[in-house]
């Protein structure tokens, strides 16, 4: 006897309506203590907190996302760019782990939560050269922002590789690992990767998701700079679009 193929209704915790609106509510009340100025310059140093990711991601209307790929960023750094636009966004110039096959980045995953509540997904990156460089990525659960995706590279002093985090890292709770997302998830510009999850843990197992990409490089606007980094020959920065007034 064959088992019945699943009912096309069925609703996954990605596309739960209960869920996601339950999302936006917790997003919606999420004020961090910092302006968002203040936490682009702590963010030099530090990892920033789940609240403080959400608040950057839904404000993203309000920063320049440039097409132009950063290349080698420095610590401290951090880019923004919408999915639906840029195909790709890893290839950086830089040198991480990479799996057995010596191709692929590994790359570990995990859902970041908010007064417990899954609310970004969370890619971390190890330098091959050297372990206390990480780079992390995240975008937001909640489907009206999943497109815009925020990446920090920050090298921590101390750190002893992929199993250790900073202080920061206590109110990330780990949960489920996502399946690695493939490159066909991304064939078409509007079309968003798989939501699929396999049950796994953290710190036993890393999940690879490598894309043969480019990050988006957030160039300074003329308007109002916040400065991230600022090196010989780079300025990496995040400029408010709106004019202040004098």
């Amino acid at each position: 006897m064959t088992p019945s193929s699943p009912s096309s209704s069925t609703v996954t915790p990605s596309t739960d309506p209960h869920l996601q609106s339950r999302r936006r509510r917790i997003s919606d009340s999420i004020h961090p203590p910092h302006s968002i100025e203040e936490l682009l310059l702590e963010a030099q140093h530090r990892w920033l907190r789940p609240t403080e990711i959400c608040e950057i991601l839904r404000n993203y209307r309000s920063f320049h996302i440039a097409p132009e790929p950063a290349n080698r960023p420095p610590s401290g750094s951090l880019f923004l760019f919408d999915r639906k636009v840029l195909r790709y966004f890893r290839k950086d110039g830089h040198n991480w782990r990479k799996k057995r096959d010596g191709k692929t980045v590994k790359e570990a995953h995990e859902r970041l939560k908010a007064e417990s509540v899954d609310v970004l997904h969370c890619y971390y990156a190890h330098g091959e050269d050297n372990e206390n460089f990480q780079r992390r990525t995240y975008w937001m659960l909640e489907e009206s922002f999943m497109h815009i995706v925020l990446v920090h590279y920050l090298e921590v002093k101390g750190s002893k590789g992929s199993s250790s985090h900073s202080r920061d890292d206590n109110e990330m709770a780990h949960t489920q690992m996502d399946s690695p997302v493939c490159s066909s998830s991304f064939s078409s510009q509007n079309q968003l990767p798989s939501q699929a999850t396999d049950a796994g843990s953290f710190n036993s197992a890393y999940k690879a998701e490598y894309e043969d990409a480019d990050s988006v490089y957030l160039k300074r606007d003329p308007i109002q700079q916040i400065v991230v980094k600022q090196d010989p020959d780079t300025a990496l920065s995040l400029g408010y679009s709106m004019k202040m007034e004098p």
